[in-house]
């Protein structure tokens, strides 16, 4: 068994974010997830855990979500497993033609995170930080593009991540297996598949 913690990220609100769609006005979201970073440093894995904010259909470039999550870590010996981990919020907006565009991203190791918290007295409030939005990747011009607000927490319980049994189904009866973290908040059953 495997010991975790949990993450709790806000995603508040951007500013000033570039113009991508030339005809409408932008309805930006964020994908939101939890990677390990590859072991060159050009890219991440694939998300373990990814969740999506609404679309703010009036702010355009500056949109507000005040939407909070929860991330379920592994919490390792000296904290070496966070090391390799980081917070990717990907801002994308929707487009009637041509499918959703990227915005901008940024990337927060988690081990940053953990230290400022464990730094300050304050470890049970949500602390407000903001990052500088960089262009996607695959852009020539990564500088920045505005600003991301968000705030966080960790939460100071650990819980045991426990083998999911050989085969267990979801809602529409289709086989699941693996990892899985289970834990209480208020009187309900929380099961993360890892």
């Amino acid at each position: 068994m495997e010991r975790c913690r949990t993450l709790e990220v806000n995603i508040i609100s951007a500013e000033n974010l570039e113009q991508v769609n030339l005809l409408s006005k932008m309805n930006v979201y964020a994908h939101v997830s939890v990677s390990a970073d590859s072991k060159d440093g050009s890219r991440h894995e694939k998300p373990k855990q990814l969740i999506r904010t609404r679309p703010d259909r009036a702010g355009g470039r500056n949109p507000k979500w005040n939407s909070t999550f929860h991330f379920v870590v592994p919490h390792g010996a000296a904290d070496d497993v966070v090391a390799g981990l980081s917070l990717r919020v990907l801002l994308r907006t929707g487009r009637t033609l041509g499918g959703d565009r990227d915005v901008g991203e940024v990337t927060v190791p988690l081990s940053e995170l953990l230290l400022a918290s464990s730094s300050t007295a304050d470890y049970d409030d949500h602390k407000p930080v903001s990052y500088q939005v960089r262009k996607p990747r695959r852009s020539e011009n990564t500088n920045g593009a505005g600003t991301l607000n968000l705030s966080y927490k960790w939460s100071h319980q650990t819980r045991k991540v426990v083998e999911a049994p050989p085969v267990a189904r979801n809602q529409e009866g289709k086989g699941l297996t693996g990892t899985a973290a289970a834990f209480r908040v208020k009187n309900k059953l929380i099961l993360f598949l890892l």
